[in-house]
């Protein structure tokens, strides 16, 4: 399974982007600065990751985008870190039968 960025706002009628995260090139960096830059101080904004926010910058190919990216998501964001096993893994998988029913 591959991870993507997905941009999008609250109704999903903004800018439905999806990008592998293998890496953003310059111009869909671009296109995401763009994106925050016009939501900021109107709407929020919400990312979510599995990785440590420090692992984020390994994404962007362009350092100077990567910091000003990063510099509008960290500044006035509210963090929540999630620790624990993985819902999926407490979870006991579902068999056949449970789902036929």
């Amino acid at each position: 399974m591959q991870s993507v960025w997905l941009l999008t706002d609250q109704s999903g009628q903004f800018a439905s982007k999806s990008y592998p995260c293998s890496s953003l090139t310059t111009p869909q960096a671009q296109e995401l600065l763009e994106i925050i830059e016009e939501r900021s101080g109107q709407s929020s904004h919400i990312f979510t990751s599995q990785l440590p926010v420090k692992e984020w910058y390994a994404y962007f190919k362009n350092p100077t985008l990567a910091d000003a990216i990063m510099d509008r998501i960290i500044h006035n964001a509210y963090r929540i870190n999630l620790k624990g096993e993985s819902m999926r893994k407490l979870k006991k998988p579902a068999s056949i039968s449970d789902t036929l029913t």
